[in-house]
């Protein structure tokens, strides 16, 4: 039968349908019965038993219900033998009742009596499942209910601990850091340009600098693994301006032009820059020419804004493609975390990035932010296109 399938075949939830169908069939073998020794079918169908059948049957197909829903229910398999419990319990207990109802009040005949008793265990295991099931639910519920207070309590503990992570990354390594640059820098102004003092300090200089990056970095990946409060409106066509601006003036063998309207609200913060900036950079970090060109486009609809990326460079390998947006293994101050970094933030918004086009020709990547709905936001997209060429 295709309503058993989701119920074990061991266990209590199999035994409630069990129960439902051992009852339902001493329904029929009692009426088999009644045909075969009463004279005619209407004296062995009499009013009483089949007012007995009626209103057995959705007691029984309770029982049976509880079981099937119990077996594909999230209650945990340990309450599962409460709600039989009960139901045993409850149909004693109605028997019980009724067998003294039944010595009071005398039946006119055997018949009469076998309807009442299984009626009485009917009714008594319809109302034991549904007694079981309830609390059954109710113990669930509250044991869900300290689960995810205690979950909660434990993010803050979590996120508390980030913010001291960042805190320390922000005033204590990162100072330290830039003091050792600062001597580093005194040392080699005051030595010989041919002495191992100056090369050694230049080296110091280097690598304080690759230092200073990789801090910032994970005090970034810090700042997107925490839930944010809340989001603002950010506007993604400023902050590629923005970020093409500043790759062209970090870097003289990158060249930029924007294609976008006059303004396109996401909802996002402040970090979005730096999912946009990893990008830029990762178009120049994998292209071996003296010069990028990278054409960056924005697009936006009701929902979505999609900023698109792409370069001249000569494509990315398919063995990179493959960890592209993973964690690195191996964590170095040369190894950027760069677009592991930027998944994380934008998806941190509900969005996504991924590599759509790859080849000799260059590669695209796609940034999808949600679009921020707000009649304010939706004004600033009025007005027409905007294409800004970064020379």
């Amino acid at each position: 039968m295709k309503w058993l399938r989701g119920v074990p075949s061991k266990g209590p939830a199999r035994r409630l349908v069990g129960v439902a169908v051992a009852l339902a069939a001493v329904v029929v073998v009692e009426a088999a019965v009644r045909v075969a020794v009463s004279p005619s079918l209407a004296a062995g169908f009499t009013r009483d038993f089949l007012v007995g059948i009626a209103t057995s049957l959705p007691f029984l197909a309770g029982v049976a219900y509880v079981g099937v829903w119990l077996a594909a229910s999230d209650v945990d398999a340990t309450r599962h033998g409460r709600v039989l419990w009960w139901t045993v319990v409850a149909t004693l207990g109605s028997v019980a009742v009724n067998v003294l109802l039944m010595a009071v009040l005398p039946t006119a005949s055997t018949w009469q009596a076998v309807s009442w008793l299984r009626w009485a265990v009917a009714a008594g295991a319809g109302v034991g499942a549904l007694v079981g099931v309830t609390e059954a639910r109710a113990v669930q519920n509250a044991s869900d209910a300290a689960r995810s207070e205690a979950r909660a309590a434990h993010l803050e503990q979590e996120r508390d601990r980030l913010d001291y992570l960042n805190s320390l990354l922000r005033h204590e390594v990162l100072n330290a850091a830039n003091e050792i640059s600062g001597y580093a820098s005194l040392l080699r102004e005051d030595s010989d340009p041919d002495s191992r003092v100056f090369d050694y300090s230049g080296r110091i200089d280097e690598r304080t600098d690759a230092l200073t990056s990789v801090i910032d970095d994970v005090r970034v990946l810090l700042q997107a693994s925490r839930e944010p409060d809340a989001v603002d409106t950010v506007d993604a066509v400023a902050v590629v301006v923005e970020e093409a601006t500043r790759l062209e003036a970090t870097c003289d063998a990158a060249s930029t032009s924007v294609d976008a309207p006059h303004a396109a609200p996401v909802a996002a913060d402040r970090l979005v820059s730096r999912a946009v900036r990893a990008v830029l950079e990762n178009a120049v970090e994998h292209d071996d020419a003296d010069e990028t060109s990278i054409s960056i486009v924005v697009e936006a609809t009701l929902d979505w804004v999609t900023v698109r990326v792409s370069d001249d460079g000569n494509g990315i390998s398919e063995e990179t493609r493959e960890t592209l947006f993973d964690r690195p293994s191996r964590r170095t101050a040369d190894h950027p975390l760069g677009l592991y970094i930027a998944a994380r933030i934008v998806e941190g918004y509900g969005g996504g990035i991924e590599l759509t086009e790859t080849g000799e020709d260059g590669s695209t990547f796609e940034l999808r932010l949600p679009a921020d709905g707000g009649d304010e936001a939706a004004a600033l997209q009025v007005g027409g296109e905007r294409a800004a060429d970064l020379d």
